[in-house]
């Protein structure tokens, strides 16, 4: 005949932590999977910072290309009002593509410069550089990784206990 004991405190407790780790281990689960898709998005998207660059680039290199066929071929015809007002505002655009260009250019050699000092420059600008933030990605996956190894190991200590302190409540 089978006879059933209650269990002391300290088994319940046992039992109560083993449920409590099995839970951080979801928990931690779903962190790693969320810091991989970050990684993942981070890797797909690191390709396009050079989209800025190109585009004010390609507007500052037209409006330079305006003002040369302005000044040395007399491209516009003077008889015309807009002719007279887009021929005297042609460099004024100029500057202004011209700066967003320098702007964006520099913002691109920070953001993924692995000299030290546009790491620096990047951190005092408050813009993130791509090999910092990839590495610090990669460091809080490695950290979630060994916490999660840790807490498997004692899970599997806490499984063997509360296996034991079950096959004794049943005796």
């Amino acid at each position: 005949m089978l006879m059933f004991r209650e269990l002391t405190q300290e088994e319940h407790d046992k039992i109560e932590k083993l449920q409590y780790i099995k839970g951080q281990i979801s928990n931690l689960e779903l962190q790693k999977l969320e810091k991989r898709k970050e990684i993942e998005y981070f890797e797909e998207r690191k390709g396009m910072d050079y989209v800025p660059v190109i585009i004010w680039g390609l507007l500052f290199l037209g409006e330079i290309a305006l003002i040369g066929l302005d000044l040395f071929f007399g491209w516009f015809d003077m008889s015309f009002n807009w002719a007279i007002i887009f021929a005297s505002m042609t460099p004024f655009v100029g500057i202004f593509f011209g700066y967003f260009f320098v702007k964006s250019l520099r913002e691109y050699i920070y953001r993924n410069s692995k000299n030290p000092k546009h790491m620096q420059k990047a951190a005092e600008k408050g813009i993130e550089n791509r090999w910092m933030r990839s590495a610090k990605l990669h460091h809080e996956l490695e950290q979630i990784n060994a916490s999660l190894r840790v807490l498997k190991k004692e899970q599997s200590y806490l499984k063997l206990e509360v296996q034991k302190i079950e096959e004794a409540q049943y005796q």
